[in-house]
């Protein structure tokens, strides 16, 4: 995937083909890969705080 956005890159509405590396695939299966990977990277900060407090659970003692 060489990330370059481009209207050429989606010859229908459900197909996705990149013109520059020739990847392609289901339009919705790759937008919603692409939004899973950006909410992981941009993971909100009170998600994080959850996520951290579920790693590590506070111990009275």
């Amino acid at each position: 995937m060489c990330h370059l956005i481009s209207r050429s890159n989606r010859p229908t509405r459900d197909e996705f083909s990149c013109v520059c590396c020739g990847f392609s695939g289901p339009a919705d299966t790759i937008a919603a890969r692409n939004i899973a990977a950006r909410v992981s990277v941009n993971m909100p900060i009170v998600a994080r705080l959850f996520a951290e407090l579920q790693a590590h659970p506070f111990r009275e003692g």
